[in-house]
């Protein structure tokens, strides 16, 4: 369907990051490093994750992390021992807060997994997280940026399946059970290897010998350009005749693939780009691609894997159903919270399209509330309000108006 595509397009112009919001993030962690370089001149304070991998949502919260930059002639600093973690991020805390204009709010979050610092910087608007030595996370932004600029078709991709997971209520902001948008994009590139859109991860090292993928400071000599590594990959090692899908195609297939995928054994490497058994018995397992040994989705539980396979049979329903199907409809299906987990679904509705099998995977009040919207209202119109409220809600776009363009 042609104008899916260029829906999906507009909603990640509409979504993501502006080359001004950047440039902003960027010069907010020059002016950090540069007050802290008085103190500590080897100090680098670097911008990681949304803001930087080219996925990020307006308004998202900038990730920072400090590096130090080896010099012989001054004593190395670069804690890495819990305390010392702690002690050092204490430290900057009080700095930034005492010392440095327009930062308040500071707050220490030091007994997480991660050690953080958050704080506001009211000059640039902008709500900041400082880490210490989280560099497994640094370099896992480089790549995802790497993918991004792979193909046309990532982005708009990620974007639509980010926000219809959002809208679905399976992505949180809170930690917990959900699954983060980190595992999802995850998925998304795992999927796009599969159709050989993407390469593996293996193949972005250059040329020198495999990284010790324990040693995360090795790993940083082993990562190309991107300008290098995609004219090199790009024309050689990827089918030219996996252009041919379209964006509607990628979006049903996403949903099919992960319905029928079986999570009970294998886990998903995007590092080879193929399934793996599990290493334990974790109902979603992802291998993180920097560190193998771990599962980056180890927080999801089984009855959240169910919740999301439904959703996603509810979205291929929505998609197969109607010739005239709009990417806003997507974000119409707001699940209702007190029968959410009241839904029973068989993989036998995969198969099905009919509007019977669409009213076994909801509830009779929302059954009757779809078909009546179905029948009185015009395809144009038919999730225009509910998409309104969800991009309101979430402050992602604060003129309603925008709307009309995805639409057209």
């Amino acid at each position: 369907i042609p104008q899916v595509a260029d829906q999906m397009i507009k909603l990640q112009h509409l979504l993501q990051l502006h080359d001004c919001d950047v440039r902003l993030r960027f010069y907010t962690a020059s002016q950090l490093q540069l007050c802290f370089s008085r103190l500590f001149p080897t100090l680098s304070v670097l911008p990681f994750g949304s803001s930087v991998t080219g996925f990020g949502l307006l308004k998202c919260d900038l990730d920072l992390v400090s590096k130090q930059n080896l010099m012989y002639y001054y004593k190395q600093y670069s804690y890495t021992e819990r305390g010392e973690q702690q002690q050092f991020l204490k430290l900057l805390a009080y700095i930034a807060s005492k010392f440095i204009p327009g930062i308040s709010n500071t707050q220490c979050i030091l007994e997480a997994r991660v050690p953080i610092i958050k704080f506001h910087n009211r000059l640039t608007h902008l709500y900041c997280d400082l880490s210490s030595t989280h560099l497994t996370a640094f370099h896992m932004s480089e790549i995802l940026f790497t993918y991004g600029q792979f193909d046309p078709r990532v982005k708009p991709l990620v974007y639509t399946i980010r926000t219809w997971a959002k809208s679905q209520k399976l992505t949180n902001d809170s930690p917990g059970r959900w699954i983060s948008n980190f595992s999802l994009t995850l998925m998304i590139i795992f999927y796009l290897q599969s159709k050989k859109i993407l390469p593996p991860m293996k193949k972005l090292f250059s040329q020198k010998g495999e990284p010790d993928f324990f040693n995360l400071s090795a790993k940083c000599s082993f990562f190309l350009t991107v300008n290098g590594t995609l004219k090199q990959i790009t024309t050689s090692k990827i089918d030219l005749s996996t252009k041919s899908y379209t964006l509607y195609e990628l979006l049903c297939d996403f949903f099919e693939y992960y319905i029928i995928f079986d999570f009970k054994i294998y886990g998903l490497c995007i590092l080879d780009g193929v399934m793996k058994r599990k290493l334990d018995a974790s109902p979603v397992y992802i291998f993180n691609p920097l560190e193998p040994m771990l599962n980056v989705s180890k927080n999801i539980t089984t009855t959240e894997l169910f919740n999301i396979k439904t959703q996603m049979q509810e979205a291929i329903l929505a998609m197969k159903k109607d010739k005239l199907f709009n990417i806003l409809y997507l974000l119409n299906m707001s699940p209702n919270d007190e029968g959410r987990d009241q839904k029973n679904v068989t993989s036998s509705n995969v198969a099905t399209t009919s509007i019977t099998s669409y009213k076994s995977v909801s509830t009779n009040r929302e059954c009757d509330e779809r078909e009546n919207s179905i029948n009185n209202v015009a395809p144009g119109e038919q999730s225009k309000s509910a998409a309104e409220e969800f991009l309101i809600e979430t402050g992602i776009v604060d003129d309603t108006n925008k709307l009309d363009e995805i639409i057209k």
